[in-house]
């Protein structure tokens, strides 16, 4: 009695294992075939702007997240921008130079100005150019999209206030780069009429691995490198000068910074100017951005788990002492949706955190549906919340 006992235990759980895994291979199916646009009708050099899901799901969403936060750090009064192109955008196939829709856009960059969110995105099919969205701030309405000449994962965005000007991270399969556009040309540009991508200034950076986030802060640019641990994470302040470029690195300027010893060859890139400071940062780090008064947020992603925002202040030191600490008595830390990307404070007026989510993806979508589990939850907007900056004595 015992043992047929035990073995109709085991069929119910078997059997149970069995009913749930199909209803979670259903749910993830049918979600799947949801976000799946067959007819998808978008003008040419133009970007697809309907939603993935619902004002109502992603408020939903991001109430369901809130349940991690508490006291100070529970989000309230947040608001949203629908990012475009998640259905599909045009872009320009690398090999052939020939426009093509493309509906596999991951989003990774995000800066604003006054008027506009610049949200970078790479294809994941890696077959078209990357692209940059623009998005009136006061509306929330897509405007154009910038086309890129390259391929390149666009990981950070950053934008200079005083000289009116847009940095985009184009890292090369040799070392880290970055390429700056005015606002003039921005403005002045259509892609339905130039038929290309955007001109843009390169700028090489052979002492780089590659640029994971950005952020423009005290005549700084500062370039966040992505990683698991401590040897492989890093964020740079590397300075510019008057006219708002970084110095040139010439082979000459490397030769004397370099060093087998990696604190001896970062101590060499300060003294020759290259950079102002390194720290290590934290791990996962995918972009940060500062205060005028210097006060620094992190996203730190977390695969389908909720996401963080970490809230630091910098030591004000240089070189390799550079680095952060925690403020006292403020927020140091709340959780967010999963898939966090770039994140944006609004300079100079400091009283909105935008933040990006790359989970409305296709190429998220499509390998969500093999998965075991519920369907994890598709960030396809901008989250914008009020901030308060107080001062610390």
């Amino acid at each position: 009695m015992k043992r047929k006992g035990l073995w109709a235990l085991l069929g119910i759980v078997i059997l149970g294992g069995a009913i749930t895994a199909g209803m979670f291979f259903k749910e993830n199916h049918d979600h799947a075939k949801r976000f799946t646009y067959t007819n998808l009708h978008v003008k040419k050099w133009q970007a697809d702007t309907k939603p993935l899901i619902t004002q109502a799901e992603f408020d939903q969403n991001i109430r369901k997240v809130n349940q991690d936060n508490s006291g100070k750090t529970k989000l309230k009064n947040w608001d949203s921008v629908v990012i475009p192109g998640l259905r599909g955008a045009w872009s320009i196939n690398h090999q052939t130079k020939k426009p093509t829709l493309g509906k596999d856009w991951v989003p990774q960059g995000l800066t604003q100005n006054q008027d506009y969110y610049f949200i970078s995105a790479y294809d994941g099919d890696h077959r078209l150019n990357s692209l940059i969205f623009v998005v009136n701030k006061h509306t929330g309405k897509y405007v154009k999209t910038l086309l890129l000449n390259n391929k390149s994962h666009v990981g950070g965005l950053a934008y200079d206030q005083h000289h009116q000007r847009l940095w985009i991270s184009e890292d090369s399969s040799k070392y880290a780069g970055l390429a700056a556009v005015s606002q003039k040309e921005i403005d002045d540009y259509h892609a339905e009429q130039v038929k290309g991508p955007i001109s843009t200034k390169k700028f090489n950076l052979p002492w780089a691995a590659r640029t994971s986030g950005l952020d423009f802060y005290n005549n700084q640019l500062v370039i966040v490198k992505y990683g698991q641990d401590k040897q492989s994470r890093a964020i740079i302040a590397m300075p510019v000068q008057e006219d708002g470029y970084p110095v040139k690195v010439t082979d000459e300027i490397l030769g004397k910074a370099y060093s087998s010893n990696v604190d001896h060859f970062i101590d060499g890139l300060v003294k020759q100017h290259v950079i102002n400071s390194f720290a290590p940062g934290y791990d996962r780090m995918q972009g940060l951005t500062t205060t005028e008064h210097g006060l620094t947020m992190f996203s730190q992603s977390n695969g389908d788990k909720n996401a963080k925002i970490l809230v630091k202040e910098p030591n004000k030191r240089s070189g390799r002492d550079f680095n952060f600490f925690a403020p006292a008595g403020g927020v140091t830390g709340f959780h967010v949706p999963p898939s966090v990307e770039q994140i944006s404070i609004n300079n100079p007026d400091d009283n909105q955190l935008a933040m990006l989510f790359e989970s409305g993806a296709a190429k998220y979508r499509k390998e969500r549906e093999s998965k075991f589990g519920p369907y994890p939850m598709i960030s396809d907007r901008l989250l914008i919340l009020p901030i308060v900056e107080s001062e610390t004595k």
